[in-house]
């Protein structure tokens, strides 16, 4: 995992997925590495969707030309809830409700395969900058998968045997509505997440409307995801956002299983 210049939690999804499939086949093996990869992608960088702003901010935010993000006047409420209300519609467009990361790699998919990639974000509220570097991104650490299999020779080696890196692309390429991730293929992708951020957990509290006894620190914590219709029993997160009510961000609900073997291995 040292060959990837960056976090080791995204080189272990990549091991993970690579490892998963050498046992458990899937027809579809070069669509879940490539939607793997995507979201490793995702995972690296801010949420691409524009943000409804919380009614604490006293700033929000607007797209310039450039792709930019610009300080705008804080909108009044009529604009904010009207904004709210479209972010909210353009993020159900990529909707996959059990896992952000993979709501996000679903949109990059429909991005790379856009005639006009900027007129792509322009329409679905989505940040035309943050967008291109994900799928460089996307493109580089597909790269250094093949490039880096068979180097090691070890237990950690990165080998894909399904296909090459072109048959990847190839399948990457084609239309979800073509050739969808299956259920069963979307599970293996929400696995091979919570092996990345299995230090990440949070559990679903039900009645809980106050802090611990003697910690005054500790609070309800809400999960902003961008398509999760229903609130799991367990899900690893990305970021934990300390505003005036903490957010977890990037969300991808798991089960406890994956969470007892995954978080043996964490040591970031």
């Amino acid at each position: 995992m040292a060959r990837y210049p960056m976090s080791p939690r995204h080189p272990r999804m990549l091991l993970t997925v690579i490892q998963v499939l050498s046992k458990k086949k899937s027809s579809g093996a070069n669509l879940v590495l490539a939607y793997a990869v995507a979201a490793a992608a995702a995972l690296s960088l801010s949420n691409p969707f524009v943000r409804q702003f919380e009614d604490s901010h006293k700033e929000s935010h607007d797209l310039n030309e450039n792709g930019n993000i610009k300080v705008i006047d804080k909108l009044e409420k009529p604009g904010r809830k009207k904004l709210k209300e479209t972010v909210k519609m353009f993020r159900e467009n990529f909707s996959n409700p059990s896992s952000d990361a993979l709501s996000v790699a679903f949109a990059l998919q429909c991005y790379e395969l856009a005639e006009s990639p900027v007129e792509f974000c322009n329409a679905n509220g989505l940040h035309p900058k943050t967008m291109e570097e994900m799928s460089k991104l996307r493109k580089q650490l597909l790269h250094l998968v093949f490039n880096q299999s068979g180097v090691s020779g070890d237990e950690n080696d990165l080998s894909w045997t399904f296909g090459s890196r072109e048959d990847v692309e190839h399948v990457w390429k084609v239309s979800h509505s073509k050739n969808p991730l299956s259920l069963y293929e979307e599970e293996l992708l929400r696995q091979v997440i919570c092996a990345g951020w299995a230090d990440r957990v949070a559990k679903r509290i039900r009645g809980s409307s106050g802090s611990s006894e003697g910690d005054g620190k500790v609070h309800a914590v809400r999960h902003q995801a961008c398509m999760l219709k229903e609130t799991p029993e367990y899900l690893v997160y990305n970021e934990l956002i300390q505003t005036s009510r903490p957010y977890m961000h990037d969300v991808t609900s798991v089960k406890t299983d994956w969470i007892v073997e995954y978080a043996r291995r964490c040591h970031v």
